[in-house]
């Protein structure tokens, strides 16, 4: 999870980056978009670490979870 999720969450803001640069608006694609642009705009490579954190914490929770039913 760390050696690959921050790499995975970089190359996909590269790919949104690259969508949203295109000026492209395929019909029936707004929606969709909107929330691209609005995840390009939150996006900021100090927070991998802590996306990180939260991931093995909620993995933990599920864990965790999963053993008492």
């Amino acid at each position: 999870m760390e050696a690959i999720q921050p790499k995975a969450r970089a190359a996909d803001q590269e790919l949104k980056k690259k969508l949203l640069d295109s000026k492209l608006e395929p019909k029936g694609f707004d929606l969709p978009l909107r929330k691209m642009r609005t995840e390009a705009a939150l996006y900021r490579e100090a927070n991998l670490p802590l996306f990180i954190e939260e991931q093995k914490l909620n993995a933990e929770y599920n864990r965790l979870i999963g053993g008492l039913t």
